[in-house]
């Protein structure tokens, strides 16, 4: 995605609200409240877009997992994104 294509500052930090209120200001992925962070499914460097669908709430625990690729996150974050932890081999939907 280039920079042009990115959300304004103002209405991206509203956006990431919108994410973190749509998620019960919990991670998906393990439910802490604390170190919350606004990921991207599909990163921005690969394209993704600043959009509700590609955001979802992750801790920072679990957020440095998918950027060290342990864990990789597919799929729509408005309804469901399956994860598959490479660790342990194993998929799942949250």
């Amino acid at each position: 995605m280039s920079i042009e294509n990115r959300l304004p500052p103002d209405e991206y930090k509203a956006r990431c609200k919108e994410v973190l209120q749509r998620d019960g200001w919990r991670c998906r992925l393990c439910g802490r409240r604390n170190t919350l962070h606004v990921h991207h499914v599909l990163f921005r460097s690969r394209g993704g877009k600043d959009t509700l669908n590609n955001l979802l709430t992750v801790c920072y625990l679990q957020h440095e997992q998918i950027h060290k690729k342990e864990l990789i996150l597919f799929g729509d974050a408005n309804c469901f994104v399956t994860v598959q932890d490479k660790k342990k081999q194993i998929r799942y939907n949250v």
